[in-house]
């Protein structure tokens, strides 16, 4: 007898329909490019970072004039995208001071800034040596950049170049000679991803198999091994597509079909736990790249929002803060914008999380009653003679409280104030 042989069986039972595996290598740039939960991964912290803006405390108006003319709260927003993205991102600004991009930015003679650019990382190199006094802040920094795109590439001077790093790493496993280099923040979260995604196949495949056709062929090993795999290919499709066409299947008195059932059970759950996997990789809750509530008993998900919070402030207060204090201190250092930029200035971030109207009023109320107690308690006190009234009242000053004012200190201004009021 001929040897049974397994590539004939495959033959016999799959016939054209066998197919060849490809792997195929992407990388993470082409995974962004596709949208969906890559793309959430790199845009959602930095676009939440950046969606409220920023106060520019002590401003007239003319900072923020400047500031919307040059957009600067997009072009950071996308630098940030980018240092996510590639591991270090920068801004170059282009401005009108009569000298060259590979010449040191002089403040003093600083007329305008006409736009900001933004390149990411791997556009970025060293060109020439590093800075080598080592008594000087910038030893070790590159003192020129050249950076390159697809539409040619140039010199630019350090002092011309505002860098967002990337995430922290060792210094001795930098590839480049730019110490602004680091981590990128998707390189796992993308390989959890795909297998996500794997997963979520697999588990559609199972669902069109719910229902498993078992065909019994008498003598399937004979006719293998006779060469008759065109035979079984026929019979197999025969009854494959009588069974769809007609749900009914008529096979000889010595063959069998039957049908199992296989169970879907424990499926969302394996889905789920794929699904935590990019949640801890990422640093960002499932409610947020999947847009799924908080599952569980008396589960809000603020403890979720609460580390993620913690990594937007990460990237405004490490990345996007250094960045606009160097782009503002530019705009006030422009000598051809009209008014007078303020040169006390310092920026205010907004709050990441804006409380309900119900929850404003819960606060209001908890925040009544805890001065309740506290003015209530420093009345027992002042009874008891723990304390004085004088004492007191520089208490209340110091918190402010009541409309009271730090400056009313001297008993003669008190009694003043006391006497007004």
């Amino acid at each position: 007898m001929k040897q049974f042989r397994l590539d004939n069986y495959q033959s016999a039972v799959l016939g054209s329909r066998m197919a060849k595996a490809r792997v195929t290598s992407v990388s993470a740039p082409f995974l962004y490019a596709q949208g969906g939960i890559f793309a959430r991964i790199v845009d959602a912290p930095a676009d939440k970072a950046m969606a409220g803006g920023f106060t520019v405390v002590g401003d007239d108006g003319t900072i923020r004039d400047e500031i919307d003319r040059l957009k600067v709260i997009s072009t950071v927003a996308e630098a940030l995208r980018w240092a996510r993205l590639y591991g270090g991102a920068c801004i170059v600004p282009v401005v009108a001071d009569n000298k060259s991009l590979s010449d040191p930015l002089d403040y003093g003679s600083l007329d305008k800034i006409a736009e900001l650019r933004v390149y990411h990382i791997d556009q970025v190199s060293v060109s020439g040596s590093l800075y080598s006094d080592a008594t000087k802040p910038n030893f070790g920094q590159p003192e020129f950049y050249q950076i390159s795109t697809t539409g040619g590439s140039f010199i630019v001077h350090e002092s011309r170049l505002i860098p967002l790093p990337g995430d922290p790493m060792p210094q001795d496993t930098k590839t480049r000679r730019i110490y602004w280099q680091g981590r990128d923040a998707v390189t796992r979260g993308y390989k959890a991803v795909l297998e996500w995604e794997e997963a979520r196949c697999r588990t559609k495949a199972i669902m069109e198999r719910k229902q498993q056709a078992v065909f019994s062929m008498k003598g399937l090993g004979e006719l293998i091994s006779a060469d008759l795999e065109e035979q079984v290919q026929q019979r197999i499709n025969a009854v494959d597509s009588v069974r769809n066409i007609l749900n009914t299947v008529a096979v000889d008195a010595e063959d069998g079909f039957n049908i199992i059932d296989l169970g879907l059970g424990g499926l969302t759950d394996v889905i789920g736990k794929f699904e935590q996997v990019v949640s801890a990789e990422t640093g960002i809750p499932i409610t947020v790249l999947f847009g799924e509530s908080a599952k569980g008993l008396n589960a809000t998900g603020e403890g979720d929002l609460r580390i993620y919070h913690e990594l937007v402030e990460a990237e405004r207060l490490r990345r996007a803060q250094p960045a606009l204090e160097r782009l503002i201190s530019l705009i006030v250092a422009q000598s051809g914008i009209p008014g007078e930029p303020a040169e006390n200035w310092r920026i205010e971030w907004p709050p990441l999380y804006t409380p309900t109207a119900r929850e404003a009023a819960e606060m209001e109320k908890l925040a009544a009653d805890t001065l309740a107690v506290e003015m209530a308690t420093l009345d027992k006190v002042v009874g008891m003679g723990a304390v004085s009234e004088g004492q007191a009242l520089t208490y209340l000053q110091s918190q402010r409280l009541f409309g009271l004012s730090g400056e009313v200190g001297s008993k003669e201004k008190a009694a003043e104030y006391a006497a007004a009021t």
